[in-house]
């Protein structure tokens, strides 16, 4: 989690949340999500993926993700 304390993923129901100014399509299959951002004007650009605990809308993680053209 955020500060660093194992969390037990099998007991966690939990999501996904994108915070951007721009769009980024999300692809969730069961346990994992794909993140895409088809505007080339935001390479380099950075957004925060969240975990997000259902049971309390709590926030257990975050990243900062840098777009990169992978073409």
């Amino acid at each position: 989690d955020n500060d660093g304390n194992a969390v037990q993923w099998n007991d966690t129901k939990y999501g996904w949340n994108v915070a951007s100014d721009f769009d980024v399509k999300q692809t969730v299959t069961e346990n994992k999500i794909s993140l895409t951002v088809e505007d080339e004007d935001f390479i380099d650009s950075s957004f925060i993926l969240q975990v997000i605990k259902l049971d309390d809308s709590s926030v257990i993680a975050e990243i900062e993700i840098t777009v990169i053209d992978v073409m």
